[in-house]
């Protein structure tokens, strides 16, 4: 059977609409294809011969592909060089943060060496999918999430419901913090769009049954049915990581501003008013031992 020639294969790959990009054991990006144009916003000639950590696919945990690529190796005589598969978030050229599902494997040089790695990715639609429930036209103008109203009027619901059927209803308050320093610095169209982003990052991650909605100026509160406090710590300190990603290119900068994460539990006599106090203390930010009792 006669085998494609490397053009044709190449041409092939080049095309391909998921992601293909190679990485040197240095942390160079050698190759960068159509697919990983399209889900990253990077452009080809933006990329290659640089660095993996400059800005341009460092993942959520902050774990930087040339460090996976030396980690990769180290393991490569135990599995055989065997595909390896893992969820990951790469931030988009917008500044925004795409999950997506990937497979590395070694590449070799002509004498059979361990060389860099290939990495073939593509959107992970289970926890990127924009899963919010219908609100009309409920939306905040500034940034396009759920009003405050909509929100409110979807935790009062999910409220009811876990006081008649005594079912856990999780609550995680995002923050940019220093804010208003932010304004002042950059500009209010700078502070707006540093809030779409995060809106666009955090309702990328949240389920169908979920509402992520703006609650205050710099706050988004997301509200999640069904999840008590061991899953919520899950997904509050996932959500921090991400969003601690958030970068947005402005006049040459990727500018980034710090999170604050704080979680609670629905309870049985609770008030928005109350809950809303309760966000609002040290106890219940994600990482304190004690923010357990804030929820209790």
């Amino acid at each position: 059977m006669q085998s494609l020639s490397p053009e044709i294969f190449r041409e092939i790959v080049d095309r391909l609409e998921t992601g293909v990009y190679a990485v040197d054991m240095s942390g160079k990006i050698l190759y960068w294809n159509h697919g990983a144009e399209r889900i990253t916003g990077f452009l080809g000639p933006q990329v290659l011969g640089r660095r993996c950590g400059e800005s341009i696919l460092a993942g959520n945990d902050g774990r930087d592909p040339q460090v996976e690529a030396q980690t990769y190796k180290a393991e490569a005589g135990s599995t055989g060089g065997a595909p390896r598969e893992q969820i990951q978030y790469l931030r988009h050229r917008s500044g925004h943060v795409v999950a997506v599902r990937q497979w590395t494997m070694v590449m070799r040089d002509p004498e059979g060496r361990i060389a860099g790695t290939v990495t073939v990715f593509s959107e992970a639609p289970v926890i990127a999918e924009r899963a919010m429930p219908e609100h009309g036209q409920d939306l905040d103008p500034e940034t396009g999430a759920v009003s405050r109203t909509g929100t409110e009027k979807y935790l009062r619901l999910q409220m009811d419901i876990a006081k008649q059927q005594h079912r856990p209803c999780g609550l995680i308050a995002i923050r940019l913090d220093r804010m208003k320093d932010f304004r002042a610095a950059h500009g209010s169209e700078a502070a707006n769009t540093m809030l779409r982003v995060l809106n666009q990052t955090l309702n990328d991650m949240a389920r169908r049954s979920d509402v992520v909605g703006r609650w205050d100026g710099e706050c988004f509160l997301a509200v999640l049915p069904g999840c008590a406090m061991e899953p919520l710590e899950r997904v509050a300190a996932r959500m921090r990581r991400v969003a601690e990603r958030v970068a947005i290119p402005w006049w040459g900068e990727r500018l980034t501003t710090s999170i604050s994460v704080r979680l609670t539990i629905v309870n049985q006599d609770d008030t928005v008013e109350s809950i809303e106090t309760r966000l609002s203390r040290p106890e219940t930010e994600l990482g304190n031992p004690e923010k357990a009792e804030a929820g209790a």
